[in-house]
Protein backbone atom coordinates (compact mmCIF):
# COMPACT_ATOMS: atom_id res chain seq x y z
CA UNK A 1 0.00 0.00 0.00
CA UNK A 2 1.29 3.40 -0.84
CA UNK A 3 -0.10 6.40 0.83
CA UNK A 4 1.14 9.80 0.35
CA UNK A 5 -0.65 12.59 2.35
CA UNK A 6 -0.13 15.97 4.42
CA UNK A 7 1.60 14.46 7.42
CA UNK A 8 4.10 12.53 5.34
CA UNK A 9 4.28 14.29 2.03
CA UNK A 10 7.35 16.12 3.43
CA UNK A 11 9.01 13.16 4.04
CA UNK A 12 9.01 11.92 0.64
CA UNK A 13 11.85 11.18 -1.31
CA UNK A 14 10.75 13.65 -4.58
CA UNK A 15 13.23 12.37 -6.14
CA UNK A 16 11.69 8.96 -6.80
CA UNK A 17 8.27 10.80 -7.50
CA UNK A 18 7.32 10.87 -11.09
CA UNK A 19 5.15 14.02 -11.50
CA UNK A 20 3.24 14.30 -14.95
CA UNK A 21 3.84 10.76 -16.05
CA UNK A 22 0.47 9.82 -15.23
CA UNK A 23 -2.82 11.50 -16.27
CA UNK A 24 -3.75 14.73 -13.63
CA UNK A 25 -7.19 13.33 -11.68
CA UNK A 26 -9.81 16.08 -11.56
CA UNK A 27 -13.41 16.22 -9.84
CA UNK A 28 -12.83 17.17 -6.34
CA UNK A 29 -14.18 20.69 -5.59
CA UNK A 30 -12.02 21.29 -2.67
CA UNK A 31 -8.80 20.41 -0.97
CA UNK A 32 -7.32 16.88 -1.40
CA UNK A 33 -6.08 15.60 1.60
CA UNK A 34 -4.72 12.11 1.23
CA UNK A 35 -4.74 9.60 -1.86
CA UNK A 36 -3.40 5.93 -1.91
CA UNK A 37 -2.67 3.59 -4.43
CA UNK A 38 -4.08 0.16 -4.42
CA UNK A 39 -2.07 -2.95 -3.81
CA UNK A 40 -1.99 -3.90 -7.66
CA UNK A 41 -1.17 0.14 -9.03
CA UNK A 42 -3.85 0.21 -10.68
CA UNK A 43 -6.24 2.93 -9.14
CA UNK A 44 -5.98 5.72 -6.62
CA UNK A 45 -8.27 6.65 -4.01
CA UNK A 46 -8.82 9.97 -2.71
CA UNK A 47 -10.15 12.00 -0.10
CA UNK A 48 -11.10 15.32 0.15
CA UNK A 49 -12.86 18.59 1.85
CA UNK A 50 -15.39 18.10 0.01
CA UNK A 51 -16.52 15.27 2.19
CA UNK A 52 -15.95 12.99 -0.82
CA UNK A 53 -14.19 9.56 -1.46
CA UNK A 54 -13.28 9.28 -5.28
CA UNK A 55 -11.54 5.97 -6.93
CA UNK A 56 -9.55 6.99 -10.11
CA UNK A 57 -8.57 4.77 -12.99
CA UNK A 58 -4.41 5.21 -13.06
CA UNK A 59 -4.04 4.42 -16.51
CA UNK A 60 -6.99 6.69 -18.10
CA UNK A 61 -7.22 9.25 -15.23
CA UNK A 62 -11.07 8.95 -15.61
CA UNK A 63 -13.06 8.86 -12.07
CA UNK A 64 -14.79 5.36 -11.57
CA UNK A 65 -16.90 6.34 -8.73
CA UNK A 66 -18.02 8.57 -6.08
CA UNK A 67 -18.30 7.31 -2.53
CA UNK A 68 -20.66 9.83 -0.25
CA UNK A 69 -21.08 9.48 3.57
CA UNK A 70 -18.82 11.49 5.88
CA UNK A 71 -20.38 14.64 7.04
CA UNK A 72 -16.84 16.72 7.30
CA UNK A 73 -13.62 16.63 5.85
CA UNK A 74 -12.27 12.91 4.67
CA UNK A 75 -8.80 13.35 6.46
CA UNK A 76 -7.25 9.96 5.38
CA UNK A 77 -8.12 6.96 2.54
CA UNK A 78 -6.06 3.90 2.37
CA UNK A 79 -6.89 0.35 0.77
CA UNK A 80 -6.96 -3.27 2.34
CA UNK A 81 -3.95 -5.63 1.69
CA UNK A 82 -6.29 -7.25 -0.85
CA UNK A 83 -7.50 -4.11 -2.30
CA UNK A 84 -11.24 -5.34 -2.19
CA UNK A 85 -11.54 -2.48 0.47
CA UNK A 86 -11.60 1.32 1.34
CA UNK A 87 -11.52 2.45 4.34
CA UNK A 88 -11.54 6.58 4.99
CA UNK A 89 -11.62 8.30 8.44
CA UNK A 90 -12.83 12.27 8.62
CA UNK A 91 -13.04 14.96 10.87
CA UNK A 92 -16.15 14.19 11.71
CA UNK A 93 -14.99 11.52 13.79
CA UNK A 94 -15.89 8.51 11.34
CA UNK A 95 -14.03 5.76 9.95
CA UNK A 96 -16.10 4.24 7.26
CA UNK A 97 -15.34 0.85 5.01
Amino acid sequence: MSILDKSNFAHADLAKVNFGMLPDLLGHSRDVNSVAFSPDGKTVVSGSDDKKIKMWSVETGQEIKTLVGHSSTVTSVAFSPDGKTVVSGSEDGDIKL
